[in-house]
């Protein structure tokens, strides 16, 4: 079902299949990558949550204190991608003219042993968007958890972003992480990427000549990059971990533990204003 709210030159439409955001608007220009109306893959929206685990479980097997999570891998793919919340229904509990609450739950399968609620608010003002993502564990056991929102950019040749970062983790062939070194966003912005970067700001302007910037806000010190090579896509996916992050890399900064107790909450705030 979809559902679209307006304030002042804002507007966006969010799809409850998918959790999606299907377009997102400041008066005739689009902000994120518009989603053609008779496409349904979520992974072609403006931007849609990662969860209870964001981008690549090695594999796509999790064995974790005695449970196993055995993930349909995101073929031709062999891997786990992004969790189930991208692929199921949520449920609009509560709307009004500046904000929309979805939620969903999960888990308690063979996909995903460990059972959680969801939850995203969208807030519209006359400033921006801001989606508040939450996962909560309401299993009895401590869980497995990483969480994160997928925004799509379009860009052209002579867009530069604007950010800071510490480091990026280096990925084998299949993008599995597997090593980390330092690095300043200069020397990789051209570059193609599906990587992981380390000590980010949680802010990024992206330029583009005859356009107001765009800027992007999110308190987490990861951030996913996709850009795929000769594309004018970029994806910067604010996420609460690396991808496999539960598998140890010798060679990087130290992790937070990505496990949540019971009753536990991990969230993640993102704004977009231009």
């Amino acid at each position: 079902m979809l559902h679209t709210l307006s304030v002042d030159t804002w507007s966006f439409t969010v799809d409850t299949d998918g959790g999606m955001i299907r377009r997102l608007t400041c008066g005739a220009r689009d902000i994120l990558r518009p989603m053609p109306d008779e496409r349904r893959d979520p992974r072609l929206s403006c931007c849609y949550p990662l969860l209870p685990f964001a981008n690549r479980i090695d594999q796509a097997h999790l064995a974790f204190e005695g449970r196993v999570a055995e993930i349909s891998p995101a073929l031709p793919e062999p891997h786990g991608l992004h969790g189930t919340g991208w692929q199921s229904d949520w449920t609009a509990e509560a709307m009004g003219f500046d904000h929309l609450l979805l939620t969903l739950e999960g888990g308690s399968d063979p996909a995903w042993p460990w059972r959680w609620r969801a939850e995203q608010l969208f807030s519209i003002s006359q400033s921006g968007l801001t989606v508040d993502l939450t996962l909560t564990n309401i299993d009895t056991v401590p869980a497995p958890a990483s969480i994160g929102l997928h925004p799509a950019f379009l860009i052209d040749p002579e867009t530069r972003i604007e950010t800071n970062l510490a480091g990026i983790w280096d990925c084998r062939p299949d993008l599995i992480p597997s090593g980390w070194r330092p690095i300043a966003w200069p020397d990789i912005e051209a570059q193609a990427l599906d990587n992981c970067l380390t000590g980010w700001s949680g802010r990024a302007i992206l330029r583009t000549p005859g356009q107001p910037p765009i800027t992007l806000v999110a308190d987490t010190s990861h951030l996913q990059v996709y850009r795929p090579k000769g594309g004018n896509v970029i994806c910067l996916e604010p996420v609460t971990a690396r991808p496999n992050v539960w598998t140890p890399i010798e060679n990087g900064p130290a992790e937070p533990p990505a496990i949540l107790a019971p009753q536990e909450r991990l969230s993640v705030t993102l704004t977009l204003s231009a």
